[in-house]
Formats: C-alpha cells, structure tokens, sequence
C-alpha cells in the first residue's frame, strides 16, 4: 500500500484564488486550498480514494451545542423551514447515528430550520415501505435514506417522484434505473479495493510463504454485496491465497453474538485460518472478541467502517481487528443536504456525482489511528483536511440559493 504524501499536500504556502461556489465543491478545488492552509499536510500514512492526499485529524466542532458555522448563513426564506424524513437502515449502528447527527448540523449550519423527521426501519423491508409511504402521504418537502434497498422500494420511490418530492440515499444499492433522485455513496467495490488491498499487502508481508487462508463474513441485506464481490475478485487473483468459508447470514438484530458465534465456527473447521474480512460495520469487532475467544494469537481482522469501538481497539495494534477502512460521515451529511437543496431549485441532480464528486476514504490502522483520530474524539467525526469543506458547503449555498 502507498504510504507516500500527494505532491499536492506538500504543495507551499501560496495564495490560492477563492473558487467559484459551483467549483468550490469540487475535489481538486479543496485540495489546492487545504494544501495553501496546510491543512492535510502534516499525515502520514493515509490512503484517501479519489482524494489523493492525507488527511487530517478532527478540527472542526461535532454537531450539537449551538451553532459554530464557519459561513454566517445566508439562504433565501423559501428554502427554510421545510419538512424531512430520514429513512435509516438501523440505529444500532453507530455510523448510521453518525450521519443522522451530521445533518442536522449541517442543516443547522446553513440555518434552514428543517424539520426531519427520523423512523428507524430496524432492517425490516415492509417497514421501510411503509415508512416511505408515509413520508409521501405527509407530503413532505424531501425525503432522505440510508441504508434501505432502492431496488426494493422502486414503487414508493416512483410515488416520491410523481408528488415532486425529492429522494437522496446512501448506500441504497440504486440501479441506474431506479426512480430515486440521488444515491450518493462511495461506490462500495471503491471502498473494497481500499481494504481488500490492504489486507492482501499485510497478510503477504505477515506470511512470505504458504497458503493463506481467508474467510468472509457478511449479512443478509444487498445494499452492500458490491464491496463483498469486488473484495472477492480482488483476493482471487492472488495465488497464494483461499477463501475458505463464507457466511452472509450474520444476523441484523443479534449481530454481536451471531459474529463472534461465527468466528469461532470457521476456526474450529479452518485451524489454519489467517484472516477474516468483515462487510457490515458492526460486525468486525465481535468477529474479533470471537477470534481472541478462541485463543488464536495469528488470525487478523479487517472489516469495513467499523464504528468507533472498532477504530478505537486498533491503538497499540493489540486487537485481532487489525484495520479498517473509513468514510467522511460528514461529508456524506453535507452532500445530503446539498442534493436536496439543489432538487428543490428545480435542477436534475446528477447521478454520477459519487464518482465525479466521491466521499473521501481512508484505511486506518496501528500505524495512523493516533494521528487521524486523536483520543476523545469520534470516529464517526473524522473529516477530511479536518472538515474545512464545510466552508466550500456553505459559502456556495449562500451564492446559490440566496
């Protein structure tokens, strides 16, 4: 993995002209002026996809506790004042949480004064169904998902759209076709490679010879398989490594004991087991107690995004969970409310904007955790250049929609 700084974070201290609000948001924009700040410049060992650049640890205030917007706000009336429904997957997991509390940071940084109603779906399709129903019927002025199947709620997204309600998700699994407005998620075969690189650098430099063996573990929801087939593809090309087991029925409601369960499971049939890669969030860290639990001293655990807890057991590298790849929450919380102001201008929202406009992503690990986040801050708080985006955010809603 390449641990090298960008050319563009040790860029020197020059002024940097103000970028246009449109092009304020772009990627290449903020960087040149996190590098002109020297914000980003002083990390090491990141690895940030599409950024290209380390990042920073937390230096903007979490949400709550009044408001300490960088941009005093400056958005027309008719904006302001409208009614939201946030869908989500799960409140159990703790990076679902994360995002809800970001946008109403975010949406009381740019003072719209929404109000947004939040209905936990607990992983239940009729639920999120009847949730989305709701929201339509209760006419609401914009309606926000994270983490529910847009495959399976293309009539409610269909009725959404018909009644000119706006729809933006995460991590929705929206085909192209889907009726939703905007599914702003780093693509997850993206965020595969982050970590599935990752591991098959650390187990090769852990193991110089012989066989290694990974199993797999997942749950039974679609919205995220594209980063299980990716992880896949990219472990199979290596000819020294097996998967050897593969278990995508960890449970949402009794995630805990089902990941530890199944942990010690596939060690008792794979003695010889290296690795263990982790899908859903809040299963990697109870996958490891399971792996720690059965006295195995040299079977690592890698798992995507996986909560505070688990970032915060990999300081000291003493935990089998030895890496995690993350996501700017943050960001995702400000692109939510950006998308949705932009729809309720009038304007088509542009689906490939995960790709043109990607969340920032990073790895962290025993060697970077400390300084990427520092002790007694959250995970779940972690933003790119230290979160000076928000700036970029506000300053080009004030131009756009005053």
């Amino acid at each position: 993995m390449d641990r090298s700084h960008s050319d563009e974070a040790h860029a020197s201290q020059t002024a940097v002209p103000e970028p246009s609000p449109r092009a304020a948001l772009t990627r290449s924009a903020f960087l040149k002026r996190a590098a002109a700040t020297g914000v980003g410049a002083s990390a090491v060992g990141t690895v940030l996809q599409a950024c290209g650049s380390g990042g920073s640890t937390v230096a903007a205030p979490p949400p709550g506790g009044g408001n300490s917007a960088p941009v005093k706000p400056n958005i027309n009336a008719k904006y302001k004042g409208k009614k939201i429904g946030f869908a989500l997957l799960t409140t159990a997991d703790e990076n679902v949480q994360s995002v809800q509390r970001w946008v109403k940071r975010a949406v009381a940084d740019a003072g719209l004064g929404w109000t947004i109603t939040t209905s936990d779906v607990m992983g239940s399709l009729a639920t999120s169904q009847s949730t989305l129903n709701a929201y339509i019927t209760q006419k609401v002025d914009g309606i926000l998902m994270l983490g529910l199947s847009a495959g399976q709620l293309e009539s409610q997204l269909a009725s959404a759209k018909a009644a000119n309600i706006p729809t933006v998700g995460a991590y929705t699994f929206a085909p192209l076709g889907s009726s939703i407005s905007q599914d702003y998620t780093l693509p997850p075969d993206a965020d595969a490679s982050l970590l599935g690189n990752y591991l098959i650098a650390d187990q090769l430099k852990r193991r110089p010879s012989g066989k290694i063996k990974v199993a797999m573990l997942d749950f039974t929801a679609d919205v995220i398989q594209a980063r299980r087939f990716a992880f896949k593809g990219l472990v199979q090309q290596q000819p020294r490594f097996e998967i050897v087991a593969e278990d995508y029925n960890i449970s949402l409601t009794n995630t805990a004991g089902d990941s530890s369960a199944a942990a010690r499971t596939i060690l008792q049939a794979h003695p010889d087991l290296a690795a263990i890669w982790c899908n859903d969030p809040p299963i990697a860290l109870p996958a490891a107690s399971g792996v720690a639990q059965s006295g195995k001293t040299d079977v690592q655990v890698y798992g995507h995004i996986a909560n505070s807890a688990g970032v915060e057991a990999l300081r000291g590298g003493q935990s089998p969970l030895v890496a995690t790849s993350w996501v700017d929450l943050p960001y995702l919380a400000y692109t939510f409310v950006d998308q949705l102001l932009l729809a309720m201008s009038g304007k088509k929202l542009d689906r490939k904007l995960n790709v043109t406009q990607p969340d920032p992503a990073v790895v962290f690990d025993a060697t970077n955790v400390d300084a990427q986040v520092t002790r007694g801050t959250k995970a779940g708080d972690w933003m790119f250049g230290g979160g000076t985006y928000r700036t970029s955010f506000l300053k080009s809603w004030n131009t756009l929609y005053a």
